[in-house]
């Protein structure tokens, strides 16, 4: 039962994963397209494409270690 808990509890986490992924992909395309209307300057954007990474990196960590901290207490008897 606790491994079946586990399985779901990655899952979960996988999909939180790809939802972090995919809002950085949104926003790296809304950047291109505001350099691409002139607006942004490629300085600017390559800036901000670095600071879009880290955030990413940073949530994927925190939901990284919440699993972990969660699967160890599923698995904690």
């Amino acid at each position: 039962r606790r491994k079946d808990l586990v399985k779901q509890l990655h899952k979960i986490a996988e999909e939180h994963k790809l939802g972090v992924r995919e809002a950085r992909r949104e926003a790296l395309q809304a950047l291109k397209e505001l350099e691409s209307d002139g607006s942004l300057p490629e300085d600017d954007r390559h800036r901000a494409d670095k600071k879009v990474q880290d955030l990413t990196d940073e949530h994927v960590k925190k939901i990284e270690e919440i699993s972990a901290a969660k699967e160890k207490e599923i698995l904690q008897v």
